[in-house]
């Protein structure tokens, strides 16, 4: 049964093999105005966050209820800050302490079994890897979410612990804040291979807020 499934997504996987990538990414992962990553192709590049992994984050942030235990730590801006609004702001942070899962003899952790669609996935990327987006991504994961109200204003993905608005974001934050309060959330979750296995997140650490000045 297990050869018949995998033949079956051998045989798929090739006839995509002619397709672009792209109907493997959420819509919200390839529109730059909805969800802000890194260029992983641009020479030198130190933040190899892929599209593909930004799919596995939003979709497990969607999914499942946010733990707070090994959240990463807002350190910048200040909570309650009141920021100018002539200087794009630059949000930091700190990487949670990871924690092995103790199931037994040996480092395991925790993983979870690869559905159908996930395996059509990883086949789906060796067959037609000179078409992917990006090398697929292991590592940690972070999504700095800033929202008004509940309408969110903007999303950067990322695998490093620092970003820097550009001026055309914090624009759009500026025009959409006013004089109310901007929401500072920040997802965390780890991937393997653009997979998030149980118990890899997401984690979310407590909000922060800050206004804009003059």
């Amino acid at each position: 049964m297990r050869r018949s499934l995998f033949s079956a997504m051998l045989s798929l996987a090739a006839l995509a093999g002619c397709h672009d990538h792209s109907e493997n990414v959420a819509p919200a992962c390839t529109n730059p105005d909805l969800v802000s990553l890194p260029n992983c192709s641009a020479s030198g590049a130190t933040d190899l966050f892929s599209d593909e992994a930004c799919t596995a984050l939003d979709d497990t942030v969607a999914r499942a209820t946010p733990s707070a235990d090994r959240a990463a730590a807002l350190t910048e801006p200040p909570d309650n800050a009141t920021l100018s609004a002539a200087t794009a702001p630059t949000f930091v942070w700190e990487a949670p302490v990871a924690r092995r899962l103790d199931l037994g003899p040996g480092p395991r952790y925790a993983t979870r079994p690869l559905s159908p669609r996930d395996e059509l996935g990883r086949y789906t990327r060796l067959i037609n890897a000179a078409e992917a987006h990006c090398a697929p991504f292991t590592g940690r994961a972070y999504e700095l979410r800033l929202s008004v109200g509940a309408t969110v204003v903007f999303r950067r993905q990322q695998s490093t612990t620092r970003y820097t608005l550009n001026a055309a974001e914090w624009a759009r934050v500026r025009a959409a804040a006013g004089a109310s309060a901007v929401t500072v959330t920040l997802y965390t979750a780890t991937l393997n291979q653009n997979l998030i296995s149980t118990g890899s997140g997401p984690f979310v650490a407590p909000a922060r807020r800050f206004t804009v000045g003059g």
